[in-house]
């Protein structure tokens, strides 16, 4: 991905689009929105990063995905970084949304986390939107932040590829203190609730680190190493489907990992549709019905890393959200199994 401050500095097209993509999304508060706030089965929904209008939006795939009055009803909710939800100094880290995940905190019940590669990294409540943690991942200097995970102490991890790291934030402390783990291409963090251990996906590998120490000063050692079969890792994932496996995609194809065996599977159920597509940015199954939801780029769309289309395999079938740029899209939930 491009440096989102060059991205920022685009010229009069750009700006023209922009002013006419938030004229597009006016009717939707830049605060928290929920037009009908998912309490049980969230896992039907699907969380999208919009890079074009910049928001994260909650999806409802059974109805048509449009801003117009007849179809705004799929989108259940938006959020967008400001100063009224707590936000003050930190907007302008939020240009290319680039994680969101639903996680349960210890103490805050469910919260959303949120990375962008301008810099942001958030832990805000839902649905009310508000901080509840953040800081600027791009600080000491420009690191790209890919994805974000919640500890169960209450501690953050993130993953940059620029930067080449994977960090474990303080925030169960209320800082931004941290310490780092060097990883090239730093694209992913899951953590594992049976192995008590965190994953991380970069360029060449998937790693399982062990997280020791305090939650005041955390430490990270690496537990093992497995090398990816083809380059570029992008996303990590739990396959709902089949537990003790995760969801890998790489720059040309994706796969399922045998945690027990160290295998990167190629056939999974869907796999003739997922596998054989180059460049999936998210995927995952849902947790009950096992459909699949995957994004990969589309020529022509906002930048040439998004798309308008999130496609789903076993059964087939796709929504396209037209004024939309997304990079990742999930199902909304937070079991891991």
């Amino acid at each position: 991905m491009r440096n989102p401050v060059l991205w920022r500095a685009r010229g009069l097209l750009v700006a023209l689009l922009a002013a006419l993509t938030a004229a597009a999304v006016s009717a939707l508060p830049i605060t928290a929105h929920a037009a009908t706030p998912p309490v049980n089965g969230q896992a039907d929904y699907i969380i999208a990063t919009d890079q074009m209008s910049e928001r994260l939006l909650l999806l409802d795939p059974s109805k048509a995905w449009s801003y117009d009055d007849h179809s705004k009803r799929a989108v259940k909710w938006s959020w967008a970084p400001t100063v009224e939800n707590g936000f003050e100094g930190l907007t302008n880290r939020w240009a290319n949304p680039s994680d969101a995940r639903l996680r349960v905190h210890p103490d805050h019940g469910r919260v959303v986390l949120t990375a962008d590669s301008a810099g942001l990294l958030a832990m805000i409540s839902y649905p009310q939107g508000q901080r509840l943690w953040a800081t600027n991942g791009n600080s000491p200097r420009f690191s790209n932040p890919h994805a974000i995970e919640l500890l169960p102490d209450g501690n953050i991890a993130a993953a940059a590829s620029t930067g080449r790291w994977i960090r474990i934030y303080t925030a169960s402390q209320g800082t931004d203190k941290y310490v780092q783990f060097d990883l090239k291409g730093g694209h992913g963090v899951l953590w594992d609730p049976s192995r008590e251990k965190l994953w991380a996906l970069g360029d060449d590998d998937l790693v399982l680190l062990s997280i020791g120490g305090t939650p005041a000063e955390p430490t990270i050692t690496e537990e093992a190493r497995y090398a990816l079969p083809t380059h570029g890792g992008h996303d990590l994932w739990p396959v709902m489907s089949s537990p003790g496996r995760l969801w890998i995609s790489t720059n040309s194809r994706v796969y399922q990992f045998d945690t027990a065996s160290g295998a990167f599977l190629s056939d999974y159920p869907g796999s003739e549709e997922v596998h054989s597509v180059s460049g999936v940015k998210a995927v995952g199954d849902h947790p009950t019905t096992g459909q699949i939801a995957y994004i990969h780029p589309k020529p022509g769309g906002h930048e040439t890393w998004t798309t308008d289309e999130v496609k789903f395999a076993a059964p087939t079938t796709s929504r396209i959200f037209a004024e939309a740029g997304f990079y990742k899209a999930r199902w909304f939930t937070h079991q891991y199994r």
